[in-house]
């Protein structure tokens, strides 16, 4: 993923990190919930479970 971004975008738009997960929160007209999200990955940080840091 990252040789993928590295080949295709400018220095200044790669990602810092990349995540995987098996599903992303929606709400009922099926929009993902980005707050959800930004909740979840704090969540994730304080128990030490980050899948990918940048580079």
């Amino acid at each position: 993923m990252r040789d993928f971004c590295q080949k295709r975008l400018a220095a200044y738009k790669l990602p810092r990190t990349i995540e995987f997960w098996e599903s992303l929160p929606k709400n009922a007209t099926g929009k993902i919930l980005k707050r959800e999200i930004k909740r979840l990955r704090i969540t994730t940080q304080v128990h030490g479970s980050r899948i990918d840091e940048g580079v």
